[in-house]
């Protein structure tokens, strides 16, 4: 995955810049957040408007799984 920046359009909207690409700003897309849910829900890039499935923008919006710091059982 690339390196990305976000920045927090309006509630439940998140500008997402590709930052890995020569010119970032043609990789500028929106994603749109479920307000109860905190889920991705679409973004503005042609991968999710063509084919309706979920993108690597998505992907990088939702926020990070817990770490657990516990070893596990054997």
């Amino acid at each position: 995955m690339g390196q990305f920046t976000f920045d927090v359009e309006a509630p439940g909207m998140v500008d997402v810049i590709n930052e890995s690409h020569e010119n970032p700003a043609n990789h500028h897309y929106v994603v749109t957040i479920d307000d109860m849910t905190g889920d991705a829900m679409a973004c503005t890039c042609p991968h999710h408007t063509y084919h309706t499935a979920d993108c690597k923008h998505m992907a990088a919006s939702r926020p990070p799984l817990p770490i657990s710091h516990s070893a596990p059982s054997l």
